[in-house]
């Protein structure tokens, strides 16, 4: 969630430059690619890290199991 605050700072601040200052309609473009492809990435990132760490608490369960059947 971190990251989308991020991200929505940046948006933020590319709309106050584009409307206080003059940005060229490439530029304009560039900048809200870039915007759309970091709130994308973002989105992955968190997706990823939420399957990450559900894959990594079933496996300390499954450590722990394991660990419980040598001990028997």
């Amino acid at each position: 969630m971190n990251n989308d605050n991020n991200v929505q700072k940046l948006r933020q601040k590319y709309e106050q430059l584009r409307d206080h200052a003059e940005l060229s309609e490439p530029a304009s473009k560039l900048f809200e690619e870039i915007l759309d492809e970091l709130e994308h990435t973002a989105g992955q990132n968190e997706r990823l890290r939420k399957v990450i760490l559900k894959q990594s608490g079933n496996s300390n369960r499954m450590n722990s199991k394991l660990r419980d059947a040598l001990m028997e």
